[in-house]
């Protein structure tokens, strides 16, 4: 009886071995998610660096993740205020996600968004505060016509419950064609 279930046993172990292919490797899958490329801010240059890699891979779950969530505050720039009344006024995160998704929206994959930072000054008010004053160009160039957004951001960053550093607050300066233009045009979809 005992060499009947042992023959019958290897039979099954032979016949399962064969048929699954059980030692041959084979090809990985390609992955069917999009990529993410968002690096963990341990500091507020890497923070900046998600903001700008989240505009050229339009990315809106890695661009959400640089602000601090509900608690997060946008002050546009006098003259955008002015400009675009009250939708510009209390501006927070849901305002932020649905601008930025307006702006992905509207440019083709084949149009170009980018973001550079420069002059930039950190200043911190302990391990967990700082302040970031930063210049900034921000070009839409789309079927050869090129739309440029300048000024200053101040960032007010903290850490968050990971220890990764996100934007608290945001004011914006300048005087025309500032960043808070941009997300007064894209709100509205006032596009030109």
């Amino acid at each position: 009886m005992v060499n009947y279930r042992a023959s019958i046993f290897v039979v099954f172990l032979v016949f399962s071995s064969l048929s699954c292919d059980l030692f041959r490797t084979r090809t990985p899958e390609e992955p069917t998610g999009a990529s993410s490329d968002f690096i963990s801010p341990a500091n507020e240059n890497e923070l900046l660096d998600n903001m700008k890699s989240s505009f050229e891979s339009r990315n809106i779950v890695n661009y959400l993740k640089s602000f601090s969530g509900e608690d997060f505050i946008f002050s546009p720039s006098s003259n955008s205020e002015n400009r675009y009344g009250g939708v510009l006024k209390g501006w927070e995160i849901s305002k932020e996600r649905d601008y930025f998704n307006n702006l992905v929206n509207r440019y083709s994959t084949s149009s170009r968004i980018s973001l550079i930072f420069y002059d930039q000054q950190i200043t911190r008010s302990g391990d967990n505060n700082s302040e970031v004053s930063v210049k900034y160009t921000l070009e839409l160039l789309m079927q050869g016509i090129s739309k440029k957004f300048q000024g200053v951001a101040q960032f007010e960053c903290v850490r968050n419950q990971f220890s990764y550093w996100v934007i608290q607050k945001w004011s914006d300066y300048g005087n025309d064609s500032t960043w808070s233009d941009l997300k007064g045009i894209a709100y509205n979809q006032l596009w030109q």
